[in-house]
């Protein structure tokens, strides 16, 4: 919901972008997939990027967050920049992130999508197109903060894999220098674990 005069000072930020989306499209509308190709680690980084930003824009939308989701639509062309200055031009993973971002951004800029659309090849309006959907895997953090409590005050945080299982938790919550310091040498007498976030330890009296 944003008032008619605030129309110019928007104009001021999305119109330049707005630019760099159509600029983004037609350097590679023609991309034709050619089957499968190799799929290396900038291509990963880059559709994991894509299906996060379909998880946040989703959500932003269910919230009416919608300077967020622009900031999110932003953030992937800005991603898509880096990604072709670096050699990177996978048709199949180009494809993706410009009919992704195109479906996200039509309720915003209704017009330069539908056209935009059409210059991909499509016959049919992007309005009539299905919400996208992600990829619950690839939109998955690689890593997730674990806390470690000894009697309830956080004394270390430990990046761990977002399917860590209970043993190796409270393994490497016990191999804390920083937790060991405060069991005093002795083994916790109670270990709460709660995957993949916390590991609550109380110490020995």
């Amino acid at each position: 919901d944003w008032p008619e005069e605030g129309v110019t000072a928007i104009g001021r930020v999305t119109f330049p972008w707005l630019k760099r989306v159509w600029r983004l499209c037609e350097e590679n509308r023609d991309v034709v997939s050619v089957g499968e190709l190799h799929m290396g680690p900038a291509e990963n980084a880059l559709r994991k990027h894509i299906h996060k930003t379909i998880k946040v824009v989703t959500d932003d939308f269910s919230t009416k967050s919608f300077n967020t989701a622009i900031a999110r639509l932003m953030e992937l062309v800005n991603n898509a920049g880096r990604y072709k200055t670096v050699g990177g031009g996978h048709p199949g993973v180009m494809r993706e992130l410009l009919e992704t971002l195109l479906k996200l951004l039509a309720p915003f800029a209704p017009y330069v999508t539908e056209e935009q659309w059409h210059r991909l090849g499509h016959d049919t309006s992007i309005h009539k197109e299905p919400w996208p959907v992600y990829d619950a895997a690839l939109a998955a953090d690689d890593e997730i903060t674990m806390v470690v409590q000894v009697n309830g005050k956080v004394r270390d945080t430990i990046k761990v894999s977002p399917d860590v299982d209970e043993e190796t938790m409270k393994e490497l919550a016990l191999a804390s220098e920083k937790v060991a310091g405060h069991l005093g040498g002795n083994p916790p007498a109670k270990i709460i674990v709660k995957p993949p976030k916390l590991v609550s330890l109380v110490a020995a009296r």
